[in-house]
């Protein structure tokens, strides 16, 4: 065991091992590398999901003209399409008059995970992420007496 250790060291000394230990953390470096570009990847289609969210929201609320449970079913279709947990932060009113703004803010967290170790808990990152729309109602609604 001893002279296996001493051949270690000699061949880590000379031209071999520098071109061992090279490659060896080139591989790790590159490794490392790529799971934070496809991490980044992601996180940038996340943030595309709830923004594609927040304005179909805004869409039904435009044409129905005020807050109600259209747009609460569409945020639902479009968490489970998308695979998320967004949720309506902000409150249009439940009947809008045409042509007056509204906005929609919806909020959601992209947790990204570094690594687990074993028996331990997961080492996580939270990305907060909110996506903010503007939108003008298309219903004129009239008071009946």
């Amino acid at each position: 065991m001893k002279n296996l250790i001493y051949k270690l060291k000699e061949r880590l000394h000379d031209k071999n091992g520098e071109v061992l230990t090279h490659t060896v953390l080139t591989i790790i470096v590159y490794f490392v590398m790529t799971i934070i570009v496809f991490n980044v990847i992601i996180l940038t289609f996340h943030f595309f999901s709830l923004h594609y969210t927040a304005r179909a929201v805004a869409r039904v609320i435009e044409r129905e003209g005020g807050l109600n449970t259209a747009a609460y079913d569409m945020l639902d279709d479009l968490n489970d399409d998308f695979n998320i947990t967004a949720r309506l932060t902000s409150s249009p009113a439940k009947k809008i008059q045409y042509m007056e703004h509204f906005e929609v803010v919806i909020e959601d967290e992209h947790v990204m995970r570094i690594m687990t170790p074993i028996g331990l808990n997961p080492l996580e990152y939270d990305f907060p992420m909110k996506a903010t729309v503007t939108g003008m109602s298309e219903v004129y609604w009239k008071e009946l007496l």
